[in-house]
């Protein structure tokens, strides 16, 4: 996969002056998936957003991606939003740029997190698997009940 600009970190460059400013000492976005499908399941701030910070309206950068001549290639776009698209744009964009398969199969979950105090971000992915352990194993003489020893 060709790499790409990183513009979920200017998006961040974007919002944290503003989650600043108001007074938004965290964000943390928690997702998780399986089976194929995942999702964004909850962003939550602290403290709560206020209805201006809510209704206000961002310009920010985000990234799609194409398929073509065999290679993926990155564009950036330009997207005017609230607070809770740019934040949820740009944890997707971050996760696709891990490469890890959180998703599919028995899937897996995970957070993003904003620290506005120290100027963070971090991102915790999890990948579930499943394992198993045979605790019983036996093979009977259906005549005689009794155990056959295997060779």
């Amino acid at each position: 996969m060709e790499s790409h600009n990183k513009t979920y970190m200017k998006a961040l460059a974007i919002i944290l002056p503003i989650l600043q400013k108001y007074n938004i000492e965290s964000v943390e976005v928690s997702f998780e998936g399986c089976g194929d499908d995942g999702a964004i399941h909850d962003i939550t701030f602290t403290p709560s957003l206020s209805p201006e910070l809510e209704e206000l309206q961002i310009d920010y950068q985000t990234a799609s991606r194409a398929f073509s001549d065999g290679k993926w290639l990155w564009h950036s776009i330009e997207k005017t939003g609230p607070v809770q698209d740019v934040i949820e744009k740009l944890t997707y964009e971050f996760l696709e740029t891990t490469q890890v398969d959180w998703y599919n199969n028995e899937g897996g979950f995970g957070k993003l997190v904003i620290d506005t105090k120290e100027e963070s971000v971090s991102l915790d992915v999890n990948v579930n698997y499943y394992e198993s352990s045979n605790e019983f194993s036996s093979k009977l003489s259906i005549n005689t009940g009794e155990d056959i020893l295997a060779n």
